[in-house]
């Protein structure tokens, strides 16, 4: 498998791979891939299959492979030799040292795959391969647009299980909540998980096969009189491999401070003493920021402060 890994990294990423015909028996049972997978769908999986990989990983070893297989968009779209001089440029050091990295990086990578278990979220039956949320707060009334590519996890998948959480939601308000969807499912809302927290389940076009994947879009208005707590997280049910996160703040009244949380206790979210990495409100006053693996049933996202 460190010999596969090796001939994998060469070409322009994982997301350059083509289709499953082009990949050998040993990778296709590694990374369960299935006759008939279209190219999609071996990709996902296979970012997918690494990215869990990462977590038997030390820090410098994780990195190392990040770079080596183009795991994130920084480094997609390179050869290998271009991902590495690119990195090696960003760290201070030799080429030949990330190259030593990677290859120091490949035995225990190759071990955790092939001692991985089966696909997250078997029993559940999907998990999230990429979320996208958009918030917009220049608005009266706030407007999310929510863009989620899963994976089914088992064959027979026909519907999703989500939820939305208001902190401090007044009874009633999700009466309130405006819900369309754009595309991807039928959705229907209810019943209430608890006071501040809305179950939704979202009815799949078809049923999806073990590694199909699937995406939808919801659009997502809160009244005007919505007190706003000052924070946006995600706290995934199951395994989500990347979350992208922008807010668009009003131009003239942007927060003096915005950071981002990464993998924290639900009731810490708001706490000033939980360490938050700063990140800055750009010219026209929004925030992008991008997080991978994250921690099932804790806090990642940000918070601000004006």
């Amino acid at each position: 498998m460190v010999g596969e890994l090796k001939n994998l990294r060469q070409g322009p990423a994982i997301v350059g791979v083509a289709g499953n015909e082009r990949l050998s028996p040993a990778v296709r049972a590694t990374f369960g891939l299935r006759d008939g997978d279209d190219a999609a769908t071996v990709r996902v999986r296979m970012l997918g299959r690494l990215r869990a990989a990462l977590k038997a990983l030390m820090a410098e070893e994780s990195a190392a492979v990040t770079v080596a297989f183009g795991l994130t968009p920084e480094y997609r779209g390179r050869y290998y030799k271009d991902r590495v001089e690119k990195f090696a440029e960003e760290q201070g050091v030799n080429p030949r040292t990330v190259r030593r990295w990677v290859d120091s990086a490949l035995e225990p990578l190759a071990r955790a795959l092939l001692e991985a278990e089966a696909e997250p979220e078997r029993g559940t039956g999907w998990w999230t391969d990429r979320l996208q949320l958009t918030l917009a707060l220049d608005e009266p009334g706030l407007e999310a647009l929510e863009i989620r590519r899963v994976v089914a996890a088992r064959d027979g998948v026909t519907e999703l299980d989500l939820a939305m959480t208001l902190t401090d939601a007044e009874p009633g308000l999700f009466d309130r909540v405006a819900f369309r969807m754009l595309y991807g499912g039928r959705l229907r809302i209810g019943p209430k998980e608890s006071s501040d927290r809305l179950g939704m389940a979202l009815t799949l076009p078809r049923p999806l096969r073990r590694g199909e994947v699937h995406e939808y879009a919801l659009w997502v208005r809160l009244p005007e009189d919505f007190p706003l707590r000052r924070h946006c997280v995600c706290l995934p049910r199951y395994h989500c491999g990347n979350f992208d996160l922008r807010v668009r703040f009003p131009i003239d009244r942007p927060p003096a401070w915005v950071g981002r949380l990464v993998g924290v206790y639900q009731r810490d979210i708001d706490d000033d003493a939980v360490a938050a990495e700063q990140i800055s409100v750009d010219a026209v006053g929004e925030v992008h920021t991008a997080f991978t693996n994250l921690a099932s049933d804790r806090a990642t996202g940000i918070r601000w402060r004006y």
